[in-house]
């Protein structure tokens, strides 16, 4: 049993952190409309997370959120045709 409580605790801690392809990059965390984003670049490359306390949000306005965070953060603009992704992690490059 102590295991199982284990394992849920770090499957738990994985939620909020980059994908493997961002591991190593430093992430920069903005709140916008009651979702936490946190924004990890590397080069032009970078990785949107979503966390919040939305069940079932409207993925239209996440990709919007989302793309507010990115470009606010990192100064630049989000290429267009670039940005993909679900409500928890969203992928997209931009451009400075």
């Amino acid at each position: 049993m102590r295991y199982v409580i284990v394992l849920i605790l770090l499957c738990l801690t994985a939620c909020s952190g980059p994908t493997v392809a961002f591991m190593g990059a430093q992430g920069t965390s903005i709140d916008v409309n009651g979702s936490t984003y946190t924004i990890y670049q590397k080069d032009n490359r970078i990785e949107s997370v979503r966390t919040g306390p939305d069940w079932r949000p409207n993925l239209i306005s996440v990709a919007a959120d989302s793309i507010y965070a990115i470009e606010t953060v990192t100064g630049c603009k989000v290429a267009d045709g670039t940005f993909d992704g679900d409500a928890a992690v969203q992928r997209a490059r931009v451009r400075c």
